[in-house]
């Protein structure tokens, strides 16, 4: 499911967002049929998918990403609504009515729309977007809006949305310069570039003792593992090529 989540992410980065929807739905259908890929109850997957269409301001496909999540009974959180009313922004006409009822959906389902400026997560203007489109229906949603979201949404990186987080002592060594993080960055990948080391394969050991089993015992079930991976991603690959 990891997967699937940064390989929707990483082609909606590339502007490839027809090829995220399309293997979006090859998984969404797959998983009804075997529930071993089971996209139910990941709403990342959904929101990521309303935000890379609602930057292009197609909102058939957003309500489309709103209809599967009914269908699969995911309700919409403060995100996906940021991202609808986003959309909503990006349009070459803005249809209040269409905002209104937006608004009153979250309400209806206990989501406040005050709550989107301070909760979510916004990069670029999105923000902006979002915060131009609620005054239509709110002439008062900026009064407790002034502070600009920059928190992490990666779960590697939530740790760094406390402010205290890494303020104690430190090892000297252990801390950099932002002006020699660039020095050092580029000595290491000269370091790895004139160098190379031969590792023996314990394929090919004489000396078989109890190590050296149980490192090849080790490596098949790599192998195996890097033979299914590959013959998935291989199968991706032609469905990709098929539909694009």
């Amino acid at each position: 499911m990891h997967a699937l989540k940064s390989y929707i992410e990483i082609c909606i980065n590339v502007d490839q967002i027809e090829k995220a929807q399309q293997i979006f739905e090859y998984y969404r259908q797959k998983s009804k049929l075997k529930d071993s890929t089971k996209l139910h109850g990941d709403i990342e997957i959904y929101n990521s998918l309303i935000v890379g269409w609602a930057q292009k301001g197609k909102l058939d496909k957003v309500k489309q990403i709103f209809q599967f999540m009914s269908s699969d009974n995911i309700a919409p959180n403060l995100q996906s609504y940021a991202g609808y009313l986003e959309c909503i922004s990006r349009r070459e006409f803005i249809n209040v009515p269409e905002i209104q009822n937006v608004i009153n959906e979250m309400h209806s389902k206990g989501l406040s729309h005050q709550d989107i400026l301070q909760k979510c997560v916004f990069v670029g203007d999105q923000r902006e977007k979002v915060l131009e489109i609620l005054g239509f229906v709110d002439a008062n949603v900026a009064v407790s809006s002034n502070e600009m979201s920059e928190s992490y949404s990666c779960s590697l990186l939530r740790k760094l949305n406390d402010k205290a987080y890494g303020r104690g002592d430190r090892h000297p060594n252990f801390c950099f310069k932002e002006a020699d993080i660039q020095k050092i960055s580029t000595s290491q990948m000269q370091l790895e570039n004139d160098y190379s080391i031969r590792i023996k394969s314990v394929v090919a050991l004489e000396d078989v003792n109890e190590k050296v089993k149980k490192s090849r015992n080790y490596l098949k079930e790599c192998e195996d593992m890097w033979r299914t991976k590959l013959t998935m991603a291989l199968k991706n690959l032609k469905y990709m090529k098929k539909y694009s």
